[in-house]
């Protein structure tokens, strides 16, 4: 996180870090279980008389344990777990184990060969409902967490998937019924910085650029630390940022890795900064966003019991799979937060996300910042990030820009007065995503059987099909209408207001051309509209001329080439080709579609609309059968019999 030795912090060993987690001592209360109301409200009740208070100690950071080190400064427990002694790790001159309220660590997972995830929890104790980080087979991914530690000063890290883990220690917290030096002070989560701006002096950092940022106002020069939200984007290589103040020397630790795709990815930091402020170096380049949601004390802050840290053993507040039901896209739930509670400590993780975007986390009742929490990357991505967030007398709230579902497990709290809740409960409906079909001959059959546009359910529908359309170069003239139609490109640029989905059906008169330039204008053009994601349908390639039908199978094979994460996260292909491929009633020459054909592609597109959003599939298989939730891509299952009949 950061390095160097500066007024309140104390030297350990310097280490390569990749985030922060809060490690809390045994002993403090519990969260109560949660209370589900008719309304499906989750209510998260605070336990009673919680008097087990303390202020941080920033550190520098220590390296714990690494299990790909054959001493990995651990106890392996079992294939899963091992066991990693924190509070011996601390100088007794900085705080014996008796002190140690709790710790502030990082945990970091390499990439294995399949999806998972990393709980940290009391050493020698049941493992809790709660997760740390979710692991991914593409990239190393690191978060922070609060969990007690156990009665012999240990804790225990167990990994869902068979891998390594790495864990790095930052900061302690020690008992203190009031204190000067280390209390939290929460302010409104505020953009401190934005190199995307054009107003950024800095603009997109080079390989090895540095960032340097002052404290922000309202922050007293003798601050310990800042409670930071970073946020890399564009990042053109792997790599890592590391934080530091102002007045020290680099150091070899960081706060968080990337990948080398762009990506957005954010961590949460507990900084060590000086009177000058804090460094941000960027080991590979790319743009960075940096949001402030509070400081801890220094030594002329006023002695009192107000800001005090209260770790819990860690417990699941929300899981809205199991309660509410899904954070939908522009939506916001509230979940209560402790009444002496001025923040809350949470890990929040989005699950499944409908689409890049972030979720917001915020004090209840107050308006929703321009920062973001968490920031999943594209559809399905699942990303953890530890947050402090300011709490108000309605508790917390979780708002998102992209359909989600949510976790949050709470480890703790700040002492104080709540802020006063002054909007009114948020709403979290679904809307129907306005979507643009737009395609060529091959989509015009639709509109020749206009009650076909019945099976199109669940979707805002814009219809848009030409005989003769190309994607991006100039459309031919069509045999049929006479007319020479605009581009696949201009009808989405030409569409009146925001789009949030493009389905492309449309290529099939690209005969060999190189498809990047096309999907490259396709997207951007989407992208222009607002559009989230551009879903792409593969070509039926059994066309009567043989050569068409080579067109067709070479396009199919391009796509995949060209659609790839790094450049195009916000596309998915849906593979029409072999979802149809086996019913030739649904045409009359191979590509373009009969009357049963056009119910199929209309079901077709309004079930992976439904996949895309995670909700309930528009319409049963068979008529009378069950009905998919949350809806698969329909592909997953193979042709629908009857769509006219549904």
């Amino acid at each position: 996180m950061v390095g160097g030795h500066r007024g309140g912090r104390h030297r350990l060993v310097a280490g390569i870090v990749a985030g922060a987690s809060i490690v809390a001592s045994t002993g403090g209360p519990t969260i109560a279980s949660l209370d589900v109301s008719p309304a499906g409200v989750v209510a998260a009740a605070p336990s009673a008389g919680a008097t087990s208070t303390s202020r941080l100690v920033a550190l520098d950071p220590v390296r714990l344990a690494d299990t790909r080190e054959v001493a990995c400064g651990c106890d392996r427990v079992d294939d899963h777990t091992i066991r990693v002694d924190v509070a011996g790790a601390v100088d007794a001159a900085v705080a014996s184990p008796a002190e140690i309220a709790a710790t502030v660590v990082t945990l970091t997972a390499p990439p294995t060969a399949a999806h998972g995830f990393v709980t940290v929890s009391p050493g020698a104790s049941a493992r809790p409902l709660v997760s740390t980080l979710n692991t991914r087979p593409d990239r190393v991914v690191a978060n922070s967490a609060i969990v007690a530690l156990g009665d012999d000063g240990t804790i225990d890290v167990y990994r869902h998937d068979v891998g390594d883990v790495v864990v790095d220690l930052h900061a302690v917290f020690v008992h203190a019924e009031h204190a000067t030096t280390g209390r939290f002070v929460s302010m409104p989560p505020t953009r401190i910085a934005d190199t995307r701006t054009p107003e950024s002096p800095s603009g997109a950092l080079p390989a090895q650029g540095e960032l340097r940022l002052p404290l922000p106002a309202g922050v007293p020069r003798d601050a310990s630390a800042l409670v930071l939200n970073v946020t890399s984007v564009d990042a053109p290589a792997p790599g890592h940022l590391s934080i530091r103040p102002a007045d020290d020397r680099a150091t070899d630790t960081s706060a968080l890795n990337v990948d080398g795709t762009g990506a957005a990815v954010a961590a949460s930091v507990i900084a060590p900064v000086d009177a000058d402020g804090f460094v941000i170096e960027s080991y590979s380049g790319g743009h960075v966003v940096v949001d402030a949601a509070g400081w801890f004390t220094g030594p002329g802050a006023t002695d009192t019991d107000i800001g005090l840290f209260v770790p819990v053993t860690p417990e699941r507040l929300v899981d809205t799979r199991e309660s509410t039901g899904r954070l939908y896209a522009g939506g916001a739930i509230e979940l209560p937060a402790p009444a002496d509670g001025a923040a809350v400590a949470v890990n929040i993780t989005a699950v499944d996300a409908d689409a890049a975007g972030f979720v917001t986390a915020f004090a209840a009742g107050t308006a929703p910042p321009p920062t973001s929490s968490v920031n999943p990357s594209f559809w399905g991505h699942t990303v953890a990030n530890f947050a402090i967030v300011g709490a108000s007398d309605r508790g917390l709230a979780f708002s998102s820009l992209r359909g989600t579902d949510l976790v949050v497990d709470a480890a703790g709290w700040f002492t104080g007065t709540p802020s006063d809740a002054i909007e009114p409960p948020p709403a979290n409906v679904p809307r129907p995503p306005r979507t643009l079909v737009v395609g060529d001959s091959t989509l015009v059959a639709v509109s020749l059987f206009p009650e076909s546009f019945a099976a199109f359910r669940g979707i805002d529908l814009v219809y848009d099909a030409m005989s003769c359309r190309r994607l991006w170069r100039p459309s031919c003239n069509s045999n049929v209408t006479g007319v020479t139609p605009n581009t696949a490109v201009e009808a989405i640029l030409t569409t009146p207001g925001v789009l949030d989905i493009v389905v492309v059906k449309t290529g099939y008169n690209d005969w060999f051309d190189d498809l990047r330039p096309d999907v490259d204008a396709i997207v951007r053009a989407a992208r222009s509209k607002g559009a989230h994601t551009v879903l792409w349908l593969t070509y039926n390639e059994l066309r009567h001329s043989a050569r068409g039908a080579a067109a067709m199978r070479e396009n199919n094979r391009q796509l995949p080439e060209i659609i790839t994460r790094v450049a195009y996260p916000d596309v998915l292909i849906a593979d029409w080709a072999t979802y149809s491929r086996d019913r030739p009633d649904w045409f009359w020459d191979g590509i373009h579609m009969s009357r049963q054909g056009s119910f199929a592609l209309a079901d077709y597109v309004s079930r992976w609309v439904a996949a895309l959003e995670h909700r309930p599939c528009p319409a049963p298989w068979i008529p009378g059968g069950p009905v998919l939730d949350p809806c698969v891509p329909p592909e997953w299952i193979g042709p629908v019999p009857a769509p006219e009949l549904l």
